[in-house]
């Protein structure tokens, strides 16, 4: 499902956008992946304080270099998603672009990300990426999936339960499950494994106890941590 979409790309040549040609990067990129269970009063403070933290995580995390020409590249691994299908729609991919005050807020954003798949009757089925909100409106859509060696074509009905195959490559994600799952951070060498996991856990206890050890700044740049007094 994921490489059929990352291979579209020739279908969408006609974009004010560059894609590279490695659609089977997505085969063997490796992240440090987190889910921590959060509540609807959690969400927005969570999402804005870890979307701000994405530059000191890409500095202290980063496991995807470059070497050669392009040393200057301290974390490559997302210009592969940003330069792909997925970032077609820039709301798919990165860090948030706004401030969140509250879930409705949360709830709108979500609504302009776009869905590219479903699941019926265990197949997955790929489509053109489309809006969510506009995907909801739709009385069908035509799809492909893989049967016997070749693609065949089958008209969808949206559910806004499809809501489940909405895929986004956010840094930070809300999943179906209840959690929020932290997906920016290079996978790390394996005595090191537990490191973003805790790094994680730990600004979500912190931020939990009304932010006693935090403070954020409206510039990425100036983000910064406060030790205890």
């Amino acid at each position: 499902m994921l490489y059929h979409h990352l291979s579209s790309y020739p279908m969408y040549g006609n974009l004010p956008m560059y894609f590279h040609s490695y659609p089977k990067f997505g085969m063997f990129s490796s992240a440090s992946q987190v889910q921590l269970y959060a509540n609807y009063n959690e969400l927005p403070r969570i999402l804005n304080v870890f979307s701000e933290l994405e530059p000191i995580k890409a500095v202290l995390f980063s496991n995807s270099v470059l070497t050669g020409d392009h040393e200057e590249y301290i974390c490559c691994r997302d210009i592969f998603w940003e330069n792909s299908t997925h970032g077609i729609n820039p709301h798919n991919i990165g860090m948030y672009n706004q401030k969140f005050e509250n879930v409705e807020e949360i709830v709108n954003y979500i609504s302009t990300t776009s869905i590219y798949c479903v699941e019926r009757v265990g197949e997955y089925i790929n489509f053109s990426p489309i809006l969510f909100s506009d995907y909801l409106k739709l009385e069908g859509i035509v799809g492909e999936y893989y049967e016997n060696g070749r693609y065949r074509k089958i008209l969808v009905q949206p559910s806004v339960y499809d809501i489940e195959y909405l895929r986004t490559f956010k840094f930070e994600d809300i999943t179906y499950l209840g959690t929020i799952e932290f997906r920016s951070v290079c996978c790390q060498p394996i005595s090191d494994s537990m490191v973003v996991a805790a790094f994680h856990l730990g600004i979500k206890i912190i931020l939990s106890e009304q932010n006693k050890f935090y403070r954020t700044t409206k510039c990425c740049s100036e983000t910064a941590i406060q030790p205890p007094s």
